[in-house]
């Protein structure tokens, strides 16, 4: 994997200080899971069960108060914003720059398979075809 150049460290500095500050109103493990994800959305160890380990949330009702609060299930969350930065990224490096591989890597997959599969998913085209039919239009 080649190292990333500035552009591409920018726009994903940009994409984290971008999102949405958790509300205050919001329970204390919800507000500390959403920060830590928000930290390390792009890193490949992201896992709910990291964040739970990291935050040291033991409550089994977690995942349910988590979606409560933010409207999403903690994986799912993570995986709206890496395909959203992916999304970012796929646009601004269209005439060259990172390959679709390496801008699934850049945002926390740790596959082409795996970043294919869920942008595939999410958006019913993979990242190559989703990139030409929005360059087109």
């Amino acid at each position: 994997m080649r190292q990333i150049d500035k552009n591409t460290q920018r726009l994903i500095q940009e994409y984290k200080t971008n999102l949405e500050k958790p509300d205050s109103e919001w329970p204390a493990d919800v507000r500390n899971a959403v920060r830590c994800i928000h930290d390390h959305l792009f890193d490949h160890k992201l896992t709910v069960g990291w964040v739970e380990d990291t935050c040291q949330i033991s409550n089994h009702n977690f995942s349910g108060k988590f979606k409560f609060y933010t409207g999403l299930g903690a994986k799912q969350y993570m995986l709206e914003h890496r395909l959203e930065a992916a999304k970012k990224l796929l646009i601004d490096n269209y005439k060259g720059g990172l390959s679709i591989s390496e801008i699934g890597y850049e945002v926390g997959f740790s596959s082409y398979a795996s970043f294919n599969k869920a942008f595939n998913k999410s958006f019913g085209l993979p990242p190559g075809q989703w990139l030409k039919e929005k360059v087109k239009g």
